[in-house]
């Protein structure tokens, strides 16, 4: 290791360096991969994979696209697709219990 940039590299950093001093001054930069604003913007402060990360796939989907429902898209579709995941859960629940068994009639009293 030569401690030298090559060619690609300077012309990168060059790049950078023009893009980063393009942004507007005081323009807050927002990690959309990471904390994305419709999953940090809630008025708890807390972000949705805080809660998100302690549940199974299904019901995390819920509570993230009812979370983003007014941030992200359409309102009416992120409720609907809350909707499908939750439904997607209920259905898992109900093939993993064992049927009830039934239930043997009341014994009634004899009728004199």
């Amino acid at each position: 290791m030569t401690g030298i940039a090559t060619h690609e590299e300077t012309s990168f950093l060059i790049r950078m360096q023009q893009h980063f001093a393009e942004l507007p001054v005081g323009k807050a930069l927002t990690d959309t991969v990471h904390h994305p604003p419709h999953y940090t913007g809630h008025p708890s402060g807390i972000e949705c994979i805080e809660i998100t990360k302690h549940m199974n796939f299904c019901l995390g989907n819920v509570v993230k696209y009812v979370w983003r429902a007014d941030q992200k898209g359409d309102p009416i579709e992120n409720l609907l697709k809350a909707r499908e995941y939750l439904n997607y859960e209920i259905e898992r629940r109900q093939q993993a219990q064992p049927l009830p068994l039934a239930r043997p009639a009341p014994k009634t009293p004899p009728i004199e």
